[in-house]
This record gives C-alpha cells, structure tokens and sequence, in this order.
C-alpha cells in the first residue's frame, strides 16, 4: 500500500523475502479474475486478451494462439520503492526475487514522477531502468498507471498526489505515451489506478462513475496505442462502507452502471486480510 514516495523503505535481505513474497498481497496472475466484460463475440478485443481458461493471457503469448498465464506463477508488488532505490539496490532486489521464483513484478508507473512540471514533458529515466533490470532476470511487468502530478490535479485536493485527475483525457494521454514508450520492451500489460474505492488512494472521495470515466479514457489511449494489450482495472481495496471507503461488490456494480463494462479486459482486486491474519 503506498503511503508516499520515498516513505516506505524497502529492505533487501534473503531470508526475510521468502516472508515478503508471503505477505506481499499480490500474486499476479491468480488474483486476476477476468472481468466478464460482456462481449459474446469471441474475437471481440476483451476475449482476445484472455484465455479460455479465464485467467489473464501471459505477456509471451504468441498471435497464433491463446497461451492461459500458469496460475503458479508469483509476483511481487512494491509500489513506488523500486523508482527510488540506487541501480545497485534495484539489482540486487531484481535478483533476490529472480532466485525465489518471482516471475511477475507490480509496480507504481508515477504519472508525478513522469510528468512533474507540465503535460509536454516526459521523465522516463526511473522506469527505463526498473525495465531494463527486470528483462536481464527474466520478470515480467505490470505497471500500475496512477497518482496526479499537482498541474493536473483538482482544486479540492490539490497538495495531495492521490488526488484524483481534474481531466481524465489528461491522464489517458500519460497512459498512451507509456504504452508507445514501453510496448517496444515487451511491457503490454496496464493496470489503471490502485484501489480507487478508498479515499486513501482517491480524494477528495471515492466515486466509482469518476473513477469509470478514467478508466474509458485510459482503456481506449491504451488500446489505441497497442491493441493487444491486456487492460487491468484498478484493483479494489477489500474495504467496508465506512467513511471514505466502498465495499468492493458496492464500487463495482456502480462501475457498471457508469458503463465501465467494456472498457477493461481484467478485473483487479487485492484480496488482502489485514488486520486479521
């Protein structure tokens, strides 16, 4: 759970990562259901990014036919840490995880931190690298597309990065230029948002047919740019109806009552347990 950048500390040791890899919520391909988008037509966009198996296709699927990601595979999430470690730290995290068994790597792709000062200024440096690390020890990506740089923000909460976007278009571009910038890597699966049912990750409050609207905005920006890239709505926080926060069966039907039903081919949500173990 990202609290801020720079304000979790990701510490490297060997015996304590068979832990994390335990306790970090995200095993990437088991927790993604397929989001059932509706469409009947078998050829549709939202059945070629599945496979029949109903779990999301792996990234080194061929165009010759569908390849289901084996549910065995394991993943890491670290939020915005990797962004902000030195290249040795990032190295030796990369290689830690290679020798657990860890094949999928989820993490924060910052629009702040891509797009800091204005919307015609790219900053990809931080990202290159995590990339680059992850192909030299074979881990697959899936970036999380989130969180508002303060040009692009709402008045109402504008000093907060978890803000969410004054204008969706805005943010479909950022997702559009990640696709073009990253495709080429082997990168052609996006996640939009993390956990845009809590006011924790979405402020001032969360509103799932706000929410939908960027998700529409971002899914098509993506689908233009790659059309076989597999869309991940923004998992869901196992949250209840209190305060600011929505249940996620509550934020999801309103998801679909805003018309999000085509425009996401995997449905994200975090299956986490805290404070019970």
């Amino acid at each position: 759970m990202k609290t801020g950048h720079g304000m979790q500390k990701l510490k490297i040791k060997k015996p304590g990562w068979k832990i994390a890899v335990m306790a970090i919520y995200f095993v990437v391909i088991a927790i993604l259901v397929t989001a059932g988008c509706g469409k009947e037509d078998s050829g549709s966009e939202g059945d070629q990014a599945t496979g029949k198996s109903g779990t999301v296709q792996d990234q080194n699927t061929s165009s010759t036919g569908s390849k289901p990601a084996d549910p065995q595979d394991i993943g890491m999430n670290v939020g915005d840490n990797f962004a902000l470690i030195s290249d040795q730290a990032l190295e030796e995290a990369m290689a830690d995880m290679s020798s657990l068994g860890v094949t999928w790597l989820r993490f924060d792709m910052a629009w702040d931190l891509v797009q800091p000062k204005d919307a015609n200024h790219f900053i990809w440096s931080r990202y290159d690298r995590i990339v680059a690390a992850a192909l030299r020890h074979n881990i697959k990506l899936l970036p999380v597309l989130s969180y508002t740089p303060q040009w692009a923000r709402r008045q109402e909460c504008k000093e907060n990065f978890q803000c969410a976007p004054a204008d969706p278009v805005k943010f479909a571009g950022f997702a559009k230029e990640a696709v073009i910038h990253y495709a080429p890597m082997g990168i052609n699966t996006w996640e939009i948002w993390n956990e845009p049912n809590i006011d924790a990750f979405w402020r001032p409050v969360p509103d799932a047919a706000e929410y939908t609207e960027l998700l529409k905005q971002g899914y098509m920006e993506i689908k233009q740019a790659d059309p076989q890239a597999t869309v991940i709505s923004g998992g869901l926080s196992p949250a209840e109806n209190l305060g600011g926060r929505i249940a996620p069966l509550d934020y999801l039907a309103s998801m679909y009552q805003s018309g999000a039903r085509d425009y996401f081919d995997a449905l994200g949500y975090h299956p986490f347990s805290y404070p019970a173990l």
